[in-house]
């Protein structure tokens, strides 16, 4: 267990370091949270987060998911280098059943379904972690604990490697403009009855997106 204190402080100073105290304040972490290399996490009983390398035909999907990011921002000359690991034994969140809902493809298949969940059996519950890109690097937050509200917040910073405080301020900003929406959602969710589900979805500095079903024909 010293073991996973240390990987636990080391991603909250991190990530204190990244965005700030305020950014810690707005996390609230459900029971049953578990630590991993650079994510913090909670899955369904039973399911387990296991580290494991990715394959060739992995590496190859996530570059065409680097390549798609590229041109919906506009880049040009994307490259790719394969990430390095740590050696680590623990879970990234890269590792995580259920971890390749940050990729626009799954967000916008999600968002587009008339599932509550992205597919049956989904097991991620919550999460707030960091992957390491080669060029970038990756914050999610997930946070599907309420029964209606679901709540995906996605961003990415330090753009080939340069940290920028305006850009890591910005995220932080719009967190807690997120966490705030989250809460009102949940509470007007909490009042009605006919509400099957709330979408919740932001992305970098694209407007919030919130899509909700409910049992009323219409």
């Amino acid at each position: 267990m010293t073991g996973d204190r240390a990987l636990r402080q080391g991603f909250l100073s991190d990530l204190e370091e990244t965005f700030g105290e305020a950014f810690l304040h707005v996390l609230k972490e459900p029971p049953g949270v578990r630590v991993g290399e650079r994510v913090l996490y909670k899955l369904t009983d039973g399911t387990q987060a296991v580290r494991r390398e990715p394959s060739a035909q992995e590496l190859d999907a996530l570059k065409q998911q680097m390549v798609d990011l590229a041109t919906r921002t506009g880049a040009r000359g994307v490259t790719f280098d394969p990430p390095v690991s740590s050696g680590s034994p623990s879970p990234r969140l890269i590792d995580l059943p259920g971890a390749l809902i940050m990729w626009d493809t799954e967000l916008k298949r999600y968002l587009e379904s008339d599932d509550r969940l992205p597919a049956p059996g989904f097991a991620l519950e919550w999460v707030v972690g960091v992957a390491l890109l080669p060029s970038e690097k990756i914050l999610l937050y997930l946070d599907f604990t309420h029964p209606a509200v679901k709540a995906i917040f996605r961003a990415s910073f330090d753009l080939d490697g340069a940290p920028s405080i305006t850009e890591r301020t910005a995220i932080r900003d719009r967190f807690s403009q997120f966490h705030d929406s989250i809460r009102e959602l949940t509470a007007q969710a909490d009042r009605r009855s006919d509400l099957l589900w709330v979408k919740v979805v932001r992305v970098d500095s694209e407007p919030q997106v919130v899509k909700s079903k409910t049992t009323s024909p219409g």
